[in-house]
């Protein structure tokens, strides 16, 4: 709300160079704690998604967005879409690779052949002695009168 304070500012505004005139426009102590919503596109308290700070990073890299006119339209679309996909496969990549080292850390806390014999033994033996304890407890169907 209001007049831009600088020139720069308000010709990067107009340019729809948004990104540099936050910067321009944000104190530095804002730009020091940004906001989660800033740059998260999902979170809460296990897991947060950079999918749009990593997909604008990206659609910059390549310049998309400047001079767009009905005729470049198509092709700026196109270079969006391709931005979008190539990050999605990213994300997905990262994210797999994040549960198979989950899945391999688990793994890795299997036993080995005798431990496991050992394990199913013990727990056979577990097994049996809640048996036993059954069978001997008393119930009304087992007193003789």
């Amino acid at each position: 709300a209001g007049r831009p304070e600088s020139k720069q500012l308000q010709e990067l505004v107009r340019q729809l160079e948004v990104e540099d005139a936050a910067i321009l426009s944000a104190t530095g102590e804002e730009m020091a704690n940004p906001s989660p919503t800033d740059w998260f596109t999902f979170w809460n308290k296990r897991s947060a998604s950079r999918i749009d700070s990593e997909l604008l990073e990206e659609l910059i890299e390549r310049e998309v967005g400047r001079g767009i006119t009905a005729s470049t339209w198509n092709q700026t679309t196109r270079a969006c879409v391709e931005c979008i996909k190539r990050i999605q496969k990213r994300v997905k990549q990262r994210r797999t690779r994040y549960v198979k080292k989950l899945q391999s850390q688990a793994r890795a806390q299997i036993f080995t052949i005798e431990d496991a014999t050992a394990n199913v033994a013990e727990e056979h033996h577990e097994a049996a002695l809640m048996r036993e304890g059954q069978r001997l407890e008393r119930t009304t169907e087992h007193l003789r009168w």
